[in-house]
């Protein structure tokens, strides 16, 4: 569940319990004061939150936008809070970047020491450039509403043509929801060390079956997160032919499609093909992990009147 505080002004999420009970915010992102509401979008991967500027004013008045993980309740800022254009009379104007949301980042709370990972060496974070075709603004006040369209073209002094950059363009956002998803289990990862770190400091006995399951899933969830971010030295060419993290081959191959106007060749379909693949079987692995020892500890956890993992 998310929340915002108009009066401190920020957005959070909670947890909901299996007996319906409302967890305390999991995490605070600080906004404009008066944030009135949040919303998710369709997708449920991002939310928003509206300030509003105290007595009319202009200033106070944006809208934040966070990347949101239903599964770990994790909100990240995608940018700086958009200000929407003054009411007051006169000229007015909003700009877009031509770029599609970017990928999410892992939380940086959980791995505050982690070497730069996800979107810190450009363009890994970076959305995909919005491709020729016709697009729509929509300007709405109060009961009134407009919408006008607009069109991109294809700039003429590339070769490439609009069936090309749209070849791109989808290359371009499949690799940035990769990324996202693994953002999400790396923070579903560390979020789980750092309950279990806390836990097992308190067991009493470090030789008693619950201490070793839970010293045993320590290095099951590092291996886990090895796989997924930890990197590989090397030129480029090593870095996507060897089996280096997937954070690293994905950033690497997203900077080979993003690197002229151009559709990605067939040997950059392939190998995104490969990486998908490999993390659909992280994703089932981390899914193994939850039904199998992460359960069987919960449950000893449970026994020893310590609450259980996730709980």
């Amino acid at each position: 569940m998310v929340s915002s505080s108009g009066g401190v002004g920020h957005g959070g999420a909670h947890a909901i319990g299996a007996d319906g009970q409302v967890s305390p915010e999991l995490q605070r992102n600080p906004t404009s004061l008066n944030a009135h509401a949040i919303a998710t979008d369709p997708t449920n991967r991002f939310a928003y939150v509206p300030c509003i500027a105290e007595e009319g004013g202009v200033a106070g008045n944006a809208i934040h936008g966070f990347s949101f993980s239903s599964a770990t309740g994790a909100l990240e800022p995608t940018g700086p809070p958009l200000t929407p254009a003054p009411t007051a009379p006169g000229l007015n104007r909003f700009v877009w970047n031509l770029r599609y949301p970017d990928a999410t980042k892992p939380d940086k709370e959980l791995a505050p020491d982690a070497p730069p990972t996800l979107g810190e060496s450009e363009p890994s974070a970076n959305g995909p450039v919005a491709p020729p075709g016709r697009y729509q603004v929509r300007l709405e006040s109060g009961e009134l509403a407009d919408t006008q369209s607009l069109e991109i073209r294809r700039d003429p002094r590339i070769a490439a043509s609009d069936e090309d950059l749209q070849r791109q363009f989808e290359a371009w956002r499949s690799v940035c929801e990769q990324l996202s998803r693994i953002s999400e289990l790396l923070d579903s990862i560390r979020r789980l060390r750092r309950q279990l770190t806390g836990w097992q400091t308190t067991l009493d006995d470090p030789a008693t079956p619950a201490a070793e399951a839970a010293k045993r899933l320590a290095e099951e969830l590092d291996t886990r997160e090895q796989a997924l971010q930890a990197g590989k030295a090397g030129d480029l060419g090593n870095r996507l032919s060897e089996p280096g993290s997937l954070t690293e081959q994905l950033n690497t191959l997203l900077s080979v499609i993003a690197a002229a106007d151009a559709a990605p060749n067939a040997a950059a379909e392939e190998m995104f093909e490969l990486l998908r693949a490999r993390l659909d079987e992280e994703t089932e692995t981390w899914r193994q992990l939850n039904v199998g020892q992460i359960a069987e500890l919960s449950a000893m956890l449970v026994e020893a009147g310590i609450p259980p993992l996730g709980g």
